[in-house]
């Protein structure tokens, strides 16, 4: 079941909202520059022009909605390609990141996870491997937006009240594929909307759990059958869904704490014997190019639940 409109997990649009609509198409357009071009050198000097705003207009206008210079801006978000390519592109050499994120080289990408992340490419690298979660958050976390110093980050501050629902589902089943071992945003352009009739099942017991130790399964949904080699069941039951719209993992990872704070106020548990469903519904090629996301966690209703056990 569609909602009709999925929940706003990219700070851009949230701070964009409440312009006056011939500003805002000027950000958005913007916006869309930044993005679309992560190995580009364009300044935000150039992008100002081809937005039709002066420098110095853009530069005033565009640190008092987005709470930091565009510079800034532009340095963040070069380094948040980076760390995605990292975290979920660990064959890839360091160097080649680096010149595809826009660095001059492996050293000057280096310097830059030193002074914001106190990270080296490796060491993130082996965090996208086999890092806790609590790892994965402490190399995302500081490249997120935030509004002011003291809050936290404007991605958490969204998800405080993710619109969660509670639905009824019947058995499905998945025809099995082999996830390509590429990132996500490289999946997401190799398969483009034929992305919309897959999705990928997670054991909510391992949803925390370091990425070597995950298990996964990816396929198109088809009709329910017994399980076997070829297909992977989904049980009926009750689970608590969400719809959202996030435009990086940082905003991945908000959308996941939002759910299980919207469980603890609907007084559920995650069934930690159950499957996490997640599909992409939507691809999104404008202002931060993101991806409209849901996620279905399978609930318990008994009072108390059983811890986990992560083992695979």
């Amino acid at each position: 079941m569609r909602n009709a409109a999925p929940h706003m997990l990219a700070p851009e649009y949230a701070l964009l909202k409440n312009l006056p609509r011939h500003q805002r198409k000027r950000f958005e357009t913007a916006l869309q520059l930044m993005h679309s071009m992560p190995g580009s050198t364009l300044a935000w000097q150039e992008v100002a022009k081809r937005s039709a705003i002066s420098p110095y207009h853009f530069h005033r206008q565009f640190t008092r909605v987005f709470h930091e210079t565009p510079g800034s801006y532009l340095s963040r978000l070069q380094l948040q390609w980076a760390v995605s390519m990292l975290l979920d592109s660990p064959q890839k050499k360091i160097l080649d990141i680096a010149l595809t994120c826009g660095f001059s080289s492996s050293q000057a990408l280096a310097k830059a996870l030193q002074r914001e992340l106190q990270h080296t490419a490796k060491a993130i690298k082996a965090i996208g491997q086999s890092g806790t979660l609590d790892e994965l958050r402490s190399v995302l976390e500081p490249l997120a937006h935030r509004v002011s110093a003291d809050q936290a980050p404007l991605e958490i501050q969204l998800a405080e009240n993710l619109p969660c629902r509670l639905e009824v589902l019947e058995r499905r089943a998945l025809r099995l594929e082999t996830l390509p071992d590429i990132g996500f945003e490289e999946l997401c352009e190799q398969l483009g909307e034929k992305l919309y009739s897959r999705a990928i099942l997670t054991p909510v017991k391992l949803l925390d759990a370091p990425w070597e130790d995950c298990i996964q399964w990816f396929g198109s949904w088809c009709k329910a059958t017994t399980e076997s080699a070829k297909h992977k069941l989904v049980p009926a039951g009750e689970y608590l869904t969400c719809e959202c719209y996030i435009a990086s993992d940082m905003g991945y990872l908000a959308a996941l704490e939002g759910m299980e704070k919207q469980a603890a106020k609907l007084g559920v548990n995650p069934d930690w014997e159950g499957l996490c469903v997640e599909q992409v519904l939507e691809l999104d090629d404008s202002l931060s190019g993101g991806i409209v996301l849901r996620v279905e966690i399978p609930i318990s209703r008994a009072e108390t639940a059983p811890a986990p056990d992560n083992s695979p």
